[in-house]
């Protein structure tokens, strides 16, 4: 791309609403298109289907206390669904409030699909910290040592939900309506390739 393409591209970046996975979704599958500059295919029988498009993108989202209502010890929520043929390159915890509920210990993680663990591991969530700015702190989707082509990929097929867990260990996150939790918020950063 030229110097006026990257500035346009970044002045996107700098206007996209990272809280809707769908303008994520769309910004990336549009706005650069087949543009950058690599040498398509020549061949006979051989067709550039993706030529040099540009795949990555980071969703930010927030989420405070308000989101644990569950009268359980730990409680999911969606953060997105990462569309088909698509991973997670990197992810990082920011509990900008420490969640409070009594005396309990609160941990948090971000998983993918089934596994509650996949990109982020259990930890501390009473306190302001970040979690995922080092390998200990990543799951096996993210880890150097079990990473897939640095990435977790989803479901190849379909959209797979990426998820933040709440975990108390001892009193219940909320009433089944309201939350029972008396301070908290974090935002979670992932940045998202898609292949497709």
């Amino acid at each position: 791309m030229t110097a006026p393409q990257n500035d346009a591209v970044r002045t996107i970046l700098r206007q996209l609403n990272p809280d809707a996975m769908d303008t994520l979704y769309d910004w990336i599958q549009e706005s650069a298109g087949d543009t950058a500059e690599v040498i398509a295919p020549t061949a006979t029988g051989v067709t550039a289907v993706a030529n040099g498009k540009l795949t990555r993108g980071l969703l930010k989202v927030t989420v405070a206390k308000e989101a644990f209502t569950a009268s359980e010890l730990a409680e999911d929520v969606v953060l997105c669904g990462l569309p088909a043929q698509g991973r997670v390159v990197a992810c990082v915890v920011d509990v900008t409030e420490g969640f409070a509920l009594g005396a309990s210990a609160l941990t948090a993680e971000v998983g993918m699909g089934a596994d509650s663990d996949a990109l982020i591991l259990p930890d501390d969530a009473t306190a302001a910290a970040q979690f995922g700015l080092v390998d200990a702190e990543l799951g096996a989707g993210l880890a150097a040592a079990t990473a897939v082509q640095g990435g977790a990929f989803g479901v190849w097929a379909s959209t797979t939900a990426i998820t933040l867990t709440l975990t108390s260990d001892d009193d219940d996150l909320g009433t089944g309506t309201a939350t029972a939790l008396t301070a908290g918020a974090l935002t979670v950063y992932l940045v998202v390739e898609l292949m497709s």
